[in-house]
């Protein structure tokens, strides 16, 4: 059985601590409170298809997982990649591991071998179909994680294809993350990913897919080792990628660096014996090879990007994120995800549990909704519960009009306080102008 509290944010409450600077810093080594945060961003239940508003699942037209799996079988390259393309919807709007479970054979096979032997489509659209299998698994993946990390790995060095190179590093980061209980077996399997983004040859793709798999996984790792091993590594890299011509580049790079320092200020708080309070600056960002004011005012300039030559879009697209990276590193201010079910809210509020929320959102995509409520995987890896059960209070016609109406008891006092609130006012403004006069 995989160790699920390992996979969850090794951080845990302690990415919760507040930034240097702050008065309380010592006592919260102690007891380690949670970050004051802000709402960035909220996904409700109308934004997520699959459901429709009342919360009801909507129909879909798509075939069953058995008749698809069926036409990978076919000669013609089209008809297998419609029928992937269709698995991969079906399996992504909806939780459907009794059907998973019934052709899990069969499914691995056909996989393997469109992974080794398909067209670049097909190897690409099998990495798809692999990810959303193993997040329907959940901890029943790490069979599929064996038969095909092998096939993964050698598209990642060998495909013609720079998409497929990207698509089977996010798959192996995926399946790596769900099936890989062993921590020191997930960090040799982190020079995969860092190769990635620091190669001078690796596309934007690769690069992107290289950030998010570093990082998806090193949530999962223990801060000081990230602290110790990896913010000397790959500081320098990641400063020099937020001057990357790509947006997605540079907001992937910002958004590792802040989780990076979130690693530092946790083990500034688990140091008991130092006297320093939360991390130096400076040595964080010698790093980078530069002064720690020098990299926060580059990350600030990508708040207010004035570059010629780039596009209005993509200096739009970047200001909200960086604005949040800035934000945290000066104030300890944590970007805070809601995800708004029926009758409930469920926030993100770390660096180290957003790496792994933008992962499962890039493999769901508008099915992350509907497999937070009914995938029992996908809640323990966040330490939650959808209460899918609970039923919203609700008032008939006559009792609003009885609790809630222009005749209430209620309505009439506050229409009594209102009115000698202008008439307070009125005297004042009247008192003001006769002095004026």
């Amino acid at each position: 059985i995989i160790n699920r509290q390992r996979r969850r944010s090794v951080h845990g409450d302690l990415t919760m601590i507040t930034n240097p600077g702050i008065p309380e810093f010592e006592k919260l080594k102690r007891f380690l409170p949670k970050l004051k945060h802000h709402s960035r961003n909220q996904l409700t239940t109308k934004n997520m298809s699959g459901y429709n508003s009342d919360g009801d699942a909507e129909n879909t037209n798509t075939s069953s997982l058995a008749d698809l799996i069926d036409q990978l079988s076919e000669k013609r390259a089209t008809t297998r990649e419609k029928a992937l393309q269709d698995m991969i919807k079906t399996l992504r709007m909806d939780y459907h591991y009794d059907d998973v479970e019934k052709i899990k054979f069969t499914l691995v096979e056909d996989l393997k071998k469109e992974l080794k032997k398909g067209n670049h489509t097909e190897q690409e659209l099998a990495c798809q179909l692999a990810s959303v299998t193993a997040i329907t698994q959940g901890d029943e993946a790490e069979q599929l994680y064996k038969d095909i990390s092998s096939s993964l790995k050698d598209l990642i060095s060998n495909s013609g294809s720079q998409v497929v190179k990207a698509s089977a590093l996010t798959t192996l980061a995926m399946l790596i993350f769900i099936s890989e209980s062993d921590e020191q077996a997930t960090i040799n399997s982190l020079d995969i990913f860092s190769s990635a983004f620091s190669s001078q040859e690796s596309s934007t793709e690769q690069i992107l897919a290289g950030l998010k798999g570093w990082s998806l996984l090193s949530s999962t790792i223990s801060a000081h080792y990230t602290f110790a091993t990896q913010i000397p590594a790959h500081l320098l890299t990641l400063a020099n990628l937020l001057r990357s011509d790509q947006p997605d580049v540079r907001i992937a790079a910002g958004e590792v660096i802040a989780f990076l320092y979130e690693c530092a200020v946790v083990e500034a708080a688990m140091d008991e014996e130092s006297e320093e309070i939360g991390p130096n600056p400076d040595e964080f960002a010698e790093y980078a090879g530069m002064e720690f004011d020098d990299l926060m005012d580059l990350m600030k300039s990508l708040t207010k990007d004035k570059t010629k030559g780039r596009a209005k879009k993509d200096k739009e697209k970047q200001r909200t994120p960086f604005k949040d990276i800035v934000s945290y590193i000066e104030t300890g201010s944590v970007p805070e995800e809601v995800l708004s079910f029926r009758h409930q809210k469920v926030s993100f509020s770390s660096w180290a549990q957003l790496a792994q929320l933008n992962a499962f959102r890039d493999a769901l995509g508008q099915g992350l909704q509907a497999h937070f409520e009914s995938n029992q995987f996908l809640q323990e890896v966040f330490d939650t519960k959808i209460a899918k059960d609970v039923k919203k209070v609700t008032m008939t016609a006559v009792e609003k009009r009885m609790y809630m109406g222009d005749n209430t008891e209620r309505a009439k006092n506050r229409t009594r306080t209102l009115g000698k609130s202008r008439n307070t006012r009125s005297k004042e403004v009247d008192y003001v102008n006769q002095d004026d006069d």
